[in-house]
């Protein structure tokens, strides 16, 4: 009820883990209610970008969208697996940086834009930050392009 009195009054677009990761009684619950409100209802810890763990979300109808932290999982192409079976599912993929040891990689930039993620989330304009956001908008300006 509290996540839920916050959405009437503050203009929320989505809720991240605001659940214990292994609560799958009330998750499709408060994802539910938060479909009411147009509020993506995110899971990160919940399904860890695992395959298995997403599957059962959807078959659960516990989340509406998908956190995706591409080293979280052992290999690139079941961090893609996830991305396609939410997709499919109409399931909002978040591309997102890992708390902690980031670097100015940007990878994580082409991978949402490659697997057509909804979002990313990169964080706050800093330091490592900063490449993240520039990559972004020089894809944005190639596929502005005429052919592209």
């Amino acid at each position: 009820d509290l996540f839920l009195s916050w959405v009437e009054k503050y203009p929320f677009i989505s809720l991240e883990d605001v659940l214990d990761e292994n609560d799958w009684e009330h998750w499709p619950e408060l994802t539910a209610k938060l479909r009411e409100k147009n509020v993506l209802s995110i899971g990160d810890d919940l399904t860890v970008t695992n395959v298995q763990r997403l599957q059962q979300a959807i078959d659960q109808q516990a989340i509406s969208g998908l956190l995706v932290k591409y080293n979280q999982v052992a290999s690139l192409s079941e961090t893609i697996d996830a991305m396609v079976l939410a997709n499919k599912n109409d399931i909002a993929t978040i591309v997102s940086h890992r708390g902690g040891g980031e670097t100015n990689g940007t990878f994580m930039i082409d991978l949402a834009v490659a697997a057509g993620a909804r979002y990313v989330k990169v964080g706050p304009t800093r330091g490592e930050r900063v490449g993240k956001y520039n990559r972004l908008i020089a894809i944005e300006q190639l596929l502005a392009q005429p052919g592209a």
